[in-house]
């Protein structure tokens, strides 16, 4: 990152432009690779408010040419990325007749704050005060989730969580506007929040506590599983339709729906093909060789291939005298 932000310092000078308008001008509309629309990405208003913030458009536009004394002043400015990396998470979230709610999930904290994070997710959410919130994670009893590892245990645990009570608080709005007795009788729901521990409307409200023990007085749960977590854009559905309608094993299924996370940015093809090249390299490493050679046929099938010979025949060899052959992702597979 270093050495591509500085040549294109280099760049706008030789261009006279400024650095800030020429990574501006540059910013892509969606995945430059695979073309697909970014989740989110605030590059450009990152880059305006920082320029606000420190008096870039008072800088000088040549460089080394302002001091202080002995010490030579610089304006820079530099972009970087971080992966948002995700795994499929689950919650359980119930908000008690006494106003208080109480979230569960099998993450971890080891020391990175996630306690904080979720508790700060739930009461956001919720229109709770924070120490209404209790959050119970590091038991797998819980609703499974990710743990943390990789930068994405806030992320994943935080988003599920974020998504049940959305979920709920929708379900208790739900309920507020079909109580004849709730001052919110006959709203409409989407119009209906959670704040400061009361369920509102416009000028309309009733405590949260009171409403719970009038109408759930075991509380209102929601648990949301990681199947629904996934939101997968519709090219995936799909492709995940189609496959389930082919003869497949549910292990294999399996296998390839537990995979596809680490496969975002590809095509459901690509994908596809590095799954089952996966699955066969497992299979063979296992000794299976007879089943291995069945996926990677139907690997071969997919992408319009007849038969295929032995797995892993080199050119030349007795097994494969007069195949051709195709290599992918190091796999050499050879059909006659």
């Amino acid at each position: 990152m270093s050495a591509l932000e500085c040549g294109i310092d280099e760049v706008a000078h030789s261009l006279a432009m400024d650095p800030i308008a020429i990574r501006i001008k540059n910013e892509p509309k969606d995945d430059p690779e695979t073309h697909l629309p970014f989740s989110s990405r605030a590059l450009v208003q990152c880059l305006e408010e920082g320029a606000h913030r420190f008096g870039w458009g008072k800088r000088p536009v040549k460089p080394a040419s302002l001091r202080d004394g002995r010490w030579l002043i610089g304006y820079g400015v530099a972009c970087a990325q971080f992966p948002t990396l995700m795994q499929p998470s689950s919650a359980s979230v119930r908000v008690n007749r006494d106003g208080t709610a109480l979230a569960r999930m099998s993450a971890t904290d080891i020391g990175t704050g996630t306690y904080t994070v979720l508790t700060q997710i739930a009461a956001e959410n919720l229109g709770l005060p924070e120490d209404r919130i209790r959050v119970e994670i590091g038991d797998t009893n819980f609703p499974r989730s990710a743990g943390s590892g990789g930068s994405w245990g806030a992320a994943s645990s935080g988003t599920a969580l974020q998504m049940a009570c959305v979920q709920l608080r929708e379900q208790i709005a739900k309920m507020a506007v079909a109580d004849a007795r709730s001052p919110l009788s006959g709203a409409d729901p989407a119009s209906v929040t959670l704040a400061d521990g009361r369920i509102v409307t416009g000028d309309r409200a009733e405590p949260l506590e009171a409403f719970l023990a009038r109408t759930a007085p075991d509380g209102v749960r929601l648990r949301l599983f990681r199947r629904e977590l996934r939101q997968d854009p519709p090219e995936t559905q799909r492709f995940l339709a189609e496959l389930r309608s082919h003869p497949v094993s549910d292990s294999r299924l399996r296998y390839q729906e537990g995979s596809r996370d680490l496969l975002r940015g590809q095509t459901p093809e690509q994908a596809q093909c590095e799954r089952d090249a996966r699955l066969g390299r497992e299979h063979r490493m296992a000794g299976r060789e007879h089943q291995a050679q069945e996926i990677v046929a139907d690997f071969i099938v997919k992408l319009g291939v007849d038969r295929i010979g032995k797995i892993g025949n080199r050119p030349g060899s007795s097994e494969c005298t007069g195949a051709r052959h195709l290599t992918f992702k190091g796999v050499m597979l050879c059909h006659k």
